[in-house]
């Protein structure tokens, strides 16, 4: 028999889902993640029908566990059952405010909570994971709610801003008119009776794991997180608590750092340290196809636990990780993490799980170098970097490569050569502030002869400028440049010059020969050198790049 034969299969209303109580979001399921336009769309299309007197409004599948205490574990649903759920409080709220405490109390009894006899705490018929559960109580469901000064996680900033959505929607759309009493009784009844979903109660995780495979195949749009929990929880048998404390450490560690999700990036870049290039198109089916035990996947669960917490290290300098490092490995990194070239995460993962001190050191240093000629050059673009990187990474993890000599010999294959590297930096254009500000400062130290200056970034806009010396918009200054040659030129690395944040501020569009006279005060060689110029052109810029890019291939040296 068919796995799916043996579940319970259902249609009921979502109203009389949330009546029946006992629901709970398990401790390793995402968080609340609607966004305004989701929860809006819920609101408009229930509206909607209500409006157009249809019979039933179709919202879906809800996927359960039933728990041998009787409460029903949300596999799949729980934004559907937690934004219903807060649409209903909302109406309890604004009831309360309207002095109709009757009609309040019976939507309390009949959908979001009971009270325990003795210590008349909440009991609720929906309780959310670890990480929301609090929040939801006493900033939601509860009437005395606690007044909020911030929001410790995004998904309590997203329960809120559906509670707010949804008394300002109940306000404009059902007590608006007189009939307020009949249409608070319509839209109760509609959510009990007519929003539907397909209930499907499940005995266990492999068995869940079949339904969301089988809605998937259907149509129906998964996440490749759900589908990737639900695997390992498939395959853990006996294991199953393991795999899910591993889980949620794992998210722990992500979601300390991450106002996004990081999930899949992590495990995906932590896949291809494995197995090589890893797409997240193919990213489920690679690991469905090698993890098929229980033993597998509880060993999968604990390597990703292992590997987040080095993950989180390669964006956040401040990590333990980097305690027993140099000061210039935690800068490179910062930098690395400023550049925003995710490519280069497998091969630092790898890295530092593999590497020892002095070669993690040394390789981190080279691999800044590289990124900024990769960057710069724009030599085998995004596809084929993170197919070369995802290689090296892999080499790392089977030992083919255990130091940073050996990883040379292999990058060299591929890292620009000098000569490409100072032709591309002649013309480079920066589009980012902050990286056209990083290149200049290491530019500044290495004229200064200063030791390794590309470990040594300054970030702080707030004290160090990107002034344009060609201005961002044209003015009567500078009307001998054509509108195409403004476009061209003024991004370009040879137009741009770093000043004390006080000393840009009082430039903005003046001409070249008022300029000469503060950058004669600077602090900074490569910017106060533009006094012998007696002009700015076109030719002025390339000359001048061109005397950068030789400094370049120094401070971004191979090895």
């Amino acid at each position: 028999m068919n796995r799916i034969d043996k579940s319970q299969i259902d249609i009921k209303g979502i109203g009389k889902v949330l009546s029946e109580g006992k629901l709970s979001v398990p401790p390793f399921q995402r968080s609340y993640s609607w966004e305004e336009k989701q929860i809006n769309d819920l609101f408009e299309d229930i509206n909607e029908s209500i409006s157009h007197k249809n019979e039933d409004y179709f919202l879906g599948s809800i996927v359960v566990l039933r728990k041998e205490d009787g409460q029903s574990e949300i596999v799949d649903g729980q934004q559907r059952i937690a934004t219903t759920s807060i649409l209903l409080t909302a109406i309890r709220d604004i009831l309360i405010e309207l002095g109709d405490n009757v009609r309040a109390e019976i939507i309390e009894k009949d959908y979001l909570f009971s009270r325990d006899i003795e210590t008349l705490e909440l009991i609720q018929n929906l309780e959310l994971n670890t990480y929301d559960n609090i929040f939801y109580t006493e900033h939601i469901v509860s009437r005395e709610k606690r007044k909020l000064t911030s929001f410790n996680k995004v998904s309590h900033e997203k329960l809120s801003l559906a509670y707010n959505i949804a008394l300002k929607f109940i306000r404009k759309e059902i007590i608006g008119s007189k009939e307020k009493n009949e249409n608070i009784a319509k839209w109760i009844t509609f959510i009990k009776e007519n929003v539907k979903v397909i209930w499907i109660q499940v005995e266990d995780y492999s068995y869940a794991y079949t339904i969301f495979e089988t809605l998937n195949d259907r149509g129906l749009v998964l996440t490749v997180s759900d589908l990737l929990k639900n695997l390992l929880f498939s395959k853990a048998g006996k294991k199953i608590n393991s795999v899910q404390s591993n889980w949620i450490e794992m998210n722990t560690y992500l979601e300390a750092i991450d106002k996004e999700n990081l999930l899949v990036d992590f495990i995906r870049h932590y896949w291809s340290t494995q197995e090589g290039l890893t797409r997240q198109r193919e990213l489920f089916s690679k690991i469905k196809n090698r993890i098929t035990t229980s033993n597998e996947a509880t060993q999968l669960s604990e390597n990703l636990v292992f590997g987040s917490y080095y993950y989180t290290a390669l964006l956040n300098t401040d990590h333990e990780v980097w305690e027993k490092y140099n000061n210039e490995t935690r800068e490179s990194i910062s930098v690395l993490k400023m550049l925003g070239m995710q490519q280069n995460r497998p091969l630092l993962l790898s890295m530092l799980q593999c590497f020892d001190k002095k070669e993690l050191e040394l390789a981190v240093s080279r691999l800044l170098s590289w990124t900024i000629r990769f960057i710069v050059s724009g030599r085998l673009g995004s596809s084929g970097l993170e197919i070369n990187f995802s290689e090296k990474a892999k080499m790392i993890t089977d030992k083919k490569i255990k130091t940073a000599d050996s990883l040379l010999e292999e990058m060299k294959k591929i890292i620009p050569s000098d000569e490409e590297f100072e032709k591309a930096f002649s013309v480079y254009s920066s589009n980012k502030p902050e990286v056209a500000r990083y290149l200049l400062i290491s530019l500044e130290k290495n004229l200064n002869a200063e030791k390794e200056p590309e470990q040594i970034p300054n970030q702080n806009s707030d004290q160090i400028t990107l002034e344009h010396i060609l201005p961002q918009k044209m003015s009567n200054n500078w009307n001998y440049f054509s509108e195409e040659d403004h476009q061209f030129y003024f991004r370009r690395i040879g137009n741009l010059c770093l000043l004390k944040k006080r000393s840009n501020s009082m430039l903005r569009d003046d001409s070249f020969g008022k300029k000469k006279s503060v950058y004669q005060t600077s602090m900074f060689k490569l910017t106060n050198s533009l006094v012998h110029l007696s002009e700015w052109n076109k030719d002025s810029i390339d000359k001048r790049q061109s005397e950068l890019a030789k400094l370049a291939v120094k401070a971004w040296k191979l090895k």
